[in-house]
């Protein structure tokens, strides 16, 4: 190699090294000077996170110290967003609702919809529950339908795109969200789904899924923590 292209190697390599230097100094100075403030406020503001915790009450005991109630420890069961893998939300709670009826666990279900049935059209159809007609009539304004909506019109809308994604996708692969077949699932769903933003959950709010749960479905639950991300016992 001649001198001359051993001098022309040798720039061309200073070159780049410093060309990679300078952009890592201004990389460095858009962070530190540039966005200097935003980023701080990110690091110091932080956020916090509601979970209700009902407070212990004191034991009431009679003159011989005979109580006549006494504290225990109660296990709920909760749903925590920061953990909750995006998109799969619905998927999540199947899980947890197919394992808590295997251990005959029952859940928190407001809705005042009734469990689907197959009408002579070979479609499921519903019905609302006796004596909750606020209940009903909140609904019905919460998913914006007119006052005559039937519970047929408030499911079809929850299992819509627009609020809970309960139907089947036309781009759903074999095996893929099989729940969104079966209407108990989505009824089951829907009752979740409605409830948890009756609770305003997200990051900032925990949603109880299933309140005062024996030892027994909490170990249950802890023991498929890696199956069921963002699910917890309090």
């Amino acid at each position: 190699m001649s001198p001359k292209e051993e001098k022309t190697r040798f720039l061309i390599v200073g070159t780049v090294i410093g060309a990679i230097i300078l952009a890592f100094l201004y990389q460095l100075v858009f962070i530190q000077i540039t966005q200097g403030e935003a980023y701080k406020r990110k690091v110091t503001q932080g956020y916090t996170r509601t979970q209700t915790v009902v407070a212990a009450r004191g034991e009431i005991v009679d003159r011989y110290g005979r109580p006549f109630t006494i504290n225990r420890i109660s296990l709920d069961i909760i749903l925590d967003q920061a953990y909750l893998p995006e998109g799969q939300t619905n998927q999540v709670i199947v899980e947890l609702i197919t394992l808590l009826e295997s251990l005959d666990q029952d859940w928190i279900d407001n809705l005042p919809i009734s469990e689907p049935a197959i009408g002579s059209d070979g479609a499921p159809h519903y019905q609302f529950l006796p004596e909750m007609e606020i209940q009903v009539s909140r609904l019905k304004t919460d998913l914006g339908l007119a006052p005559y909506a039937t519970a047929d019109d408030c499911m079809w809308n929850m299992c819509s795109a627009a609020y809970y994604d309960l139907d089947p996708r036309e781009d759903d692969k074999p095996g893929e969200r099989e729940w969104a077949s079966d209407p108990a699932t989505q009824r089951k769903l829907a009752g979740v789904r409605y409830e948890m933003a009756q609770q305003n959950f997200g990051y900032k709010n925990n949603y109880t899924f299933a309140r005062d749960v024996s030892n027994l479905v909490a170990h249950n639950v802890q023991e498929r923590s890696f199956a069921l991300p963002g699910v917890d016992v309090v």
